[in-house]
């Protein structure tokens, strides 16, 4: 039934414009749904007011401090699986913790050896 509607459509397209008795400049400036006016939303202001619009990312100091903590922190990690080396169930549940935080792609290297 639906496939025959299609046919059906293809084979007679129907224009609205036509169906209603309106040509394309007439349609556009006097249809009913071209002069709906919406009214405008004023939504309450924020509990929050405007702290989370105004951030501003730390300043250089606090980012290389981050990043440097960050560096010191893999090397740490890197450090604890080179020493589990010789014991492969401690190193196993090691990578296995490293993998279930989605750091792994950081020791790739030292997780292969």
């Amino acid at each position: 039934m639906l496939l025959n509607l299609v046919n059906f459509r293809a084979i007679h397209p129907i224009n609205t414009t036509e169906a209603c008795g309106l040509s394309t400049e007439a349609s556009m400036s006097s249809h009913p749904l071209a002069e709906v006016k919406r009214p405008a939303v004023s939504f309450p202001p924020s509990i929050w007011g405007d702290r989370f619009i105004n951030y501003t990312p730390d300043n250089e100091i606090t980012l290389a401090y981050n990043q440097k903590q960050v560096e010191d922190l893999k090397e740490k990690v890197r450090r604890e699986l080179m020493a589990a080396a010789g014991e492969p169930l401690q190193q196993l549940n090691f990578v296995d913790s490293v993998q279930r935080l989605s750091l792994a792609y950081n020791f790739e290297k030292e997780i292969e050896d």
